[in-house]
């Protein structure tokens, strides 16, 4: 059995009592509820530390323990690859079910003050030409984790607003 802890520069994944974790198709699927370790060398373990910031403490010297609690997603783990860290309380047919729920909701609103809506609103809040959708997406563009925003843009975006 071949695992990334294999390689001299790579950390090991595992839960106590159990065999590292293998990657599937260079992944690790890995279940957020319970405790997660990772050994390996320190100065590696450093950069996962920093990485994680509270999800991840040292446990002893070449061993830290990861605690994802309610986080789950797709994370890229310095010498470990990426992890696909899931939940058994949500799956993704009801991460899709509530996408489905916020879009509907999302699509009754009005894109511009002087612009009917599905559903009641307050016209009093923004009463400017400037079409709302614009500014929505300019913010989400600017917020995003794609985007590496400066504190200025951020500024731009929100006095606009």
């Amino acid at each position: 059995m071949t695992t990334l802890s294999d390689a001299p520069d790579s950390l090991a994944l595992f839960r106590r009592n159990n065999p590292p974790e293998v990657p599937v198709d260079g992944c690790y699927n890995i279940q957020a509820e319970g405790e997660w370790l990772l050994s390996g060398p320190s100065d590696h373990l450093e950069l996962v530390l920093k990485a994680f910031g509270p999800l991840a403490h040292r446990a002893m010297p070449g061993l830290i323990e990861l605690n994802f609690g309610n986080s789950v997603g797709m994370l890229d783990v310095p010498h470990v690859g990426r992890l696909e860290v899931f939940s058994r309380k949500w799956g993704s047919e009801d991460f899709d079910r509530m996408l489905q729920d916020l879009t509907a909701i999302a699509s009754s609103l009005p894109f511009a003050s002087g612009i009917a809506a599905a559903l009641p609103y307050d016209r009093t809040i923004v009463a400017r030409r400037e079409i709302l959708y614009h500014i929505f997406v300019y913010l989400r563009y600017v917020l995003s984790c794609g985007h590496r925003s400066s504190t200025g843009d951020c500024a731009v975006a929100l006095w606009r607003w």
